[in-house]
């Protein structure tokens, strides 16, 4: 079958994508790594729960859990999840959600932007000769620790639909692809 052949799949959820074959196959691996990323966000969920003493531990956490949830909606080389089938559904809480991490991701963890929360409470600068001596303390807006169970749920959800649309998808291509050995022989 050629892997330029176009052609369209309804999602569990009633989404229909078209594409190629080879556009397919992509999407079937970017499921997987996404249900993957899913799994490490609930992960990071896990870990900051139990940390209490390390700041920069804590807002590394942060980071790789909206970093990881948010990475299969974003772009990639291997394939972006078309937010429309993938993401939870419009107006409903889990949406709400997923809006939250795209934004936290967009502007606090993956960027320095003027909205990221992020300051320097303590800024020195001392000058003696030639030598230049800086100390700042950074601060930021800790991550709501009423989201972790939020976030821990969604993760987990997600990870279980992408990973069944995943093998939903690569059953499909091998079923064409079957059927198309059976018709060329």
């Amino acid at each position: 079958m050629d892997p330029q052949s176009e052609f369209e799949y309804e999602t569990s959820e009633g989404q229909r994508i078209s594409g190629t074959l080879d556009s397919f196959r992509r999407l079937a691996v970017a499921l997987l790594f996404a249900a993957v990323d899913m799994r490490q966000a609930a992960a990071a969920c896990n870990m900051l729960e139990e940390e209490t003493s390390d700041p920069h531990r804590a807002r590394a956490l942060e980071t790789a859990i909206a970093v990881c949830y948010a990475r299969a909606f974003t772009e990639s080389t291997v394939r972006q999840l078309p937010a429309r089938a993938f993401a939870p559904k419009k107006r409903s809480p889990e949406r709400e959600l997923h809006d939250v991490l795209m934004n936290l991701r967009q502007k606090v963890y993956a960027h320095t932007d003027l909205e990221s929360g992020r300051s320097l409470a303590k800024l020195v600068i001392e000058v003696e000769g030639d030598a230049t001596h800086v100390e700042h303390v950074e601060r930021w807006h800790p991550l709501d620790s009423d989201l972790l169970n939020p976030i821990r749920e969604l993760c987990n959800t997600q990870e279980e639909r992408l990973r069944l649309e995943a093998t939903r998808i690569v059953g499909a291509l091998a079923r064409m692809e079957g059927a198309a050995s059976r018709v060329a022989t």
